[in-house]
């Protein structure tokens, strides 16, 4: 026993508080991850920001998709951080007002209804529709099958399971398909879009490269003198692939990778810094 009193402390909040100020989204999930009973949300967070692990890389990806079908837009790296800064201060809003209410266990274990209300928050504010935050359609139909305590079920068998469980056998998928209040049609396209994601994930590559950028098949590489190269790799029979390397000319292009770049490379020095 370490003498720590349950739930989200006052030093806690500040720590927190300190690191939303800086924009540093990896530090503050890691940290919430870190504090003694936390429920795994802080982990499942980090990896989106990462984008390092399969249920990190679905969950961004799918957000990517559900905004290109629905808004029809196509946000850059930088604009998607940008998201994660606006949803780790709407989280801290929220572990705060509990804490200040006497209920510093919920600010540490937010109801799934908070944690979906930071998400909500953060779509409304970049124009994307609520939904492509990854579990919010299949908590909103066990909500309606049988109210917040369902969900809150749902929510914690997620999490067990990173996120939708597609790695482990896809128990919590299961847990979807039998979903009442959610249509035949409503089902399918949700899975079939989960499955889309999960797939991507296993070629896209992780965000802590700065000199890399991409997918497996279709990467581009920062050169030495600045200049970007884009690789294609074409599969062959017997697991062979067969690279074609270009350097990359346009400049809408260019400046886009080189505003990637520059983003991987503050947020590895914020890796650093910590909370003095």
């Amino acid at each position: 026993m370490n003498g720590r009193k349950s739930g989200l402390t006052a030093r806690d909040l500040r720590i927190l508080a300190f690191y939303a100020k800086e924009r540093n989204r990896e530090l503050y999930w890691n940290y919430l991850a870190q504090i003694e009973g936390e429920n795994g949300y802080g982990l499942l967070a980090a990896g989106v920001v990462r984008h390092d692990n399969m249920p990190g890389k679905t969950a961004n990806l799918f957000a990517q998709d559900h905004a290109r079908e629905h808004n029809d837009k196509v946000l850059t790296e930088r604009e998607w951080d940008n998201f994660g800064v606006d949803l780790i201060r709407q989280d801290l809003a929220l572990r705060q007002r509990y804490h200040d209410g006497g209920q510093p266990e919920k600010a540490l274990w937010l109801p799934v209804k908070d944690v979906q209300k930071a998400h909500d928050n953060s779509f409304d504010n970049i124009g994307v529709d609520r939904n492509a935050w990854t579990p919010r359609q299949v908590l909103e139909a066990a909500r309606q099958h049988g109210g917040e305590q369902e969900a809150e079920d749902l929510w914690r068998l997620m999490r067990n399971n990173g996120f939708m469980g597609m790695g482990r056998g896809g128990r919590t998928l299961t847990n979807v398909v039998g979903m009442e209040n959610m249509s035949v049609s409503e089902r399918s396209t949700y899975l079939l879009h989960m499955a889309r994601a999960y797939l991507m994930s296993t070629q896209d590559l992780p965000h802590v490269r700065p000199d890399e950028i991409g997918q497996e098949d279709h990467s581009f590489t920062r050169n030495l003198d600045g200049s970007w190269s884009e690789t294609l790799r074409y599969n062959l029979p017997f697991g062979m692939s067969l690279p074609a390397t270009r350097e990359v000319t346009d400049p809408d292009r260019h400046r886009e990778l080189e505003d990637t770049w520059h983003l991987r490379l503050e947020r590895e020095a914020a890796r650093k810094r910590f909370h003095p």
